[in-house]
């Protein structure tokens, strides 16, 4: 019974449907027991976002890179945060397609991978979604069944080395080779993400 306590008051859940032309799951987790959503101003992104070279997660497609992070970003400044291209930012924001279906548990799948972060970025296997033993048992878990063309985003404090929220939109990229016609659909899945991100800069 504590260790359940303990959950509730570290992390919350939200898990909705909506529509982005078809049926699409969108969901996100907060990490409340570590994270000070009323003190961060400030974001970067990951290196591998920043490298026009390094397309390993978007499907090999720069456009499909650029399309995300461009949302990612406006979505961000509306709500109060500076862009920085500084290991000093308060949040380190990374994202990433998944090009086959996919199973993602919350907050225990640990995207520690070099390639992904970055060696520099975080401390080695510190960064991740798996939380303390007190306050995660066994059935606390969340698995999100992810269909192809799935977008996650996370977003880590740079001081504290954790991951501090992630969100998940499932099945909205069908074909890179058109981007185009996709491009709406991921600038809406984006903004239907931080809709439920529930924390803004310009709070004091």
């Amino acid at each position: 019974m504590k260790n359940s306590k303990a959950f509730i008051t570290a992390f919350v859940f939200f898990l909705g449907l909506i529509n982005v032309q078809g049926q699409v799951t969108v969901a996100t987790d907060k990490n409340l027991g570590t994270a000070d959503f009323g003190q961060y101003k400030t974001f970067t992104f990951a290196n591998h976002i920043e490298d026009a070279y390094d397309n390993s997660f978007f499907w090999d497609s720069e456009l499909l890179k650029i399309a995300a992070r461009e949302e990612i970003e406006d979505e961000l400044e509306a709500l109060g945060y500076e862009h920085v291209n500084s290991s000093e930012a308060d949040l380190l924001v990374n994202f990433r397609f998944f090009e086959e279906a996919t199973e993602l548990v919350g907050w225990t799948d640990n995207y520690a991978d070099e390639n992904y972060w970055g060696p520099m970025e975080m401390k080695k296997k510190a960064i991740g979604l798996k939380p303390s033993a007190e306050v995660r048992e066994p059935g606390d878990a969340k698995t999100y069944y992810l269909d192809k063309g799935s977008l996650l985003i996370q977003m880590a404090d740079l001081n504290k080395n954790k991951t501090v929220w992630q969100g998940y939109s499932s099945g909205i990229i069908e074909n890179t080779s058109i981007l185009d016609p996709e491009e709406d659909r991921i600038d809406t899945a984006v903004e239907m993400i931080f809709d439920e991100y529930n924390f803004s800069a310009l709070e004091e």
